[in-house]
């Protein structure tokens, strides 16, 4: 019945076998969907803007032109809004094929200087990490950023085995990058000195530049249009960004933020990584040692020089660290080693579902003792009597795939969900009062889901317009609700308002709150 499977080339097989791996994990959910409102739901938004007015330029908040970022994430949701329309799943669904590409590549750098085994084993693992399975299923630019990198050094790749004219793909990215993620990308390079030094002699800058003249070809058009309409202004924004962002202390969480940090949202697989660039450096093999090892760490050491520090920026060196894992389980001689490891966490696991329901018997944490069986009892049965991979990698597999049947990877804002579930909302254009303040913490959170979820967006003022019958304005929490308007919904502190007939008196109007 397999037969077919045996008759494919062994590249071919695995690739296959990759997305069916990975495809299950980005896929399954419970159902219930909600955006989370930073960053997710601000880049839907925004790419709302650009699929419903046509306007491929500006990057907009509620009319006004906001460059803090870069817009190719948004023209890539706005893409998907075509096919998908204006869903939670047609946000996503950008992220989604960004990271079953980004998982294939692995595979490909993988193969540069190691065996298929491994490049297999190290793709495999980037899906059992769950900082990597989060940021697979958010409609943000994170894993669109890893996707082209990870592009361009396969690009790199290609351009030392087979032919030089990969350096137009590999100089591309580049520009492509800046679109995604604006001036993060200049880390990628940079990261990528210590390979990029080893073959100098190698490379076709003639191939290399005509691909970043291309790659810069989008850029340029994108922000010569942005200036010739705005000004300066996009370019104030974007380079004011990244200065606040060097500046602010408010994620500045210490130097050593990432060396706890990675090895917390990848465990257990990031802790191997550590003695596989051991493994690795011993090596002979150059190559592998300053792509591998040194790409990962140099991109450590660049991250933490950076004030700003977030769990996400570290997305860009989990497939080299995957990769580095597969090596440490590949050696053989720590089969065992490995084998009890996973046996000593299965049954701290199956311990803590026993006893944390007694001592902490809140609902967030018994939402997660399903999870906490299934890897820690699928570890001791499995590798009660061996140490195959298929043993020790199934368990954590399918705690992932339970965890999106429950939601965890979807239902980022339930509160709100719930809340707009039950409101009559009207299907018509709904206004905004803009906040006459600026607005922090839950308050800026619903505004930015009110955004994304109203069925038809209207406009945004800065006061109160005089009442007219059948039109709803969105009224923030520092908005009293002014005479010839009724209460019709509350989401949060914001209430929506309906605009009453103008001859009716105020007292005759049920639900009117007058001042």
């Amino acid at each position: 019945m397999l037969d077919w499977w045996t008759k494919l080339p062994r590249a071919a097989g695995d690739r296959l076998a990759l997305c069916l791996w990975t495809v299950p994990l980005l896929l399954l959910t419970a159902g219930t969907p909600s955006l989370m409102a930073h960053d997710e739901g601000y880049y839907a938004t925004q790419a709302r803007w650009i699929w419903e007015q046509g306007d491929w330029i500006t990057v907009s908040w509620w009319g006004q032109p906001l460059y803090d970022r870069t817009i190719g994430c948004q023209w890539l949701m706005a893409l998907s809004y075509g096919l998908w329309g204006v869903t939670e799943w047609g946000a996503r669904f950008p992220s989604l094929v960004a990271a079953l590409v980004a998982v294939l590549l692995t595979y490909e750098i993988g193969c540069f200087g190691a065996s298929r085994a491994i490049a297999r084993l190290g793709s495999a693992l980037l899906m059992l990490m769950v900082l990597w399975v989060q940021y697979a299923r958010l409609a943000t630019q994170d894993m669109l950023l890893v996707a082209v990198e990870l592009l361009g050094i396969w690009a790199l790749i290609q351009g030392l085995r087979a032919s030089p004219r990969w350096g137009v793909l590999a100089g591309s990215c580049l520009g492509l990058g800046f679109l995604v993620k604006g001036f993060m990308i200049a880390l990628y390079p940079l990261a990528l000195a210590p390979f990029l030094w080893h073959h100098r002699r190698r490379w076709h800058y003639g191939w290399l530049g005509l691909g970043g003249v291309l790659g810069a070809l989008p850029v340029v058009a994108w922000l010569g249009l942005s200036v010739g309409t705005y000004g300066a202004l996009p370019l104030t924004q974007l380079f004011g960004k990244l200065l606040y962002l060097q500046e602010t202390a408010t994620y500045d969480r210490g130097w050593f933020y990432y060396l706890w940090n990675i090895p917390a949202n990848g465990a257990p697989w990031v802790l191997l990584s550590f003695f596989g660039a051991w493994l690795v450096a011993r090596t002979p093999t150059m190559d592998r040692a300053l792509l591998w090892v040194g790409y990962p760490l140099v991109f450590l050491v660049l991250l933490s020089g950076f004030r700003t520090r977030t769990p996400y920026y570290a997305l860009q060196m989990l497939p080299f660290l995957a990769l580095l894992a597969a090596v440490a389980l590949e050696h053989a001689p720590w089969h065992r080693f490995w084998r009890w490891g996973a046996l000593g966490l299965g049954g701290l696991l199956v311990l803590a579902a026993v006893i944390v329901p007694w001592v902490a018997p809140s609902p967030e944490v018994l939402f997660y003792l399903p999870l906490a069986v299934v890897l820690g009892g699928g570890w001791l049965v499995c590798l009660g009597r061996g140490m195959g991979m298929g043993r020790l990698l199934g368990p954590p597999w399918l705690a992932i795939a339970l965890s999106g049947c429950l939601g965890l990877w979807d239902d980022y804002s339930r509160d709100f969900r719930q809340q707009w579930q039950r409101a009559p909302i009207p299907q018509a254009p709904l206004n905004l009062v803009l906040p006459s303040q600026e607005l922090s913490g839950d308050a800026h959170k619903t505004w930015v889901l009110l955004s994304f979820y109203a069925p038809q967006l209207g406009r945004a003022v800065p006061t109160v317009p005089p009442p007219q019958p059948l039109t709803y304005v969105w009224l923030p929490p520092d908005r009293e609700v002014p005479p010839g308007w009724r209460p019709l919904a509350r989401i949060g502190a914001w209430q929506l308002v309906e605009g009453v007939a103008l001859t009716q008196n105020a007292d005759e109007v049920p639900g009117l709150v007058k001042e």
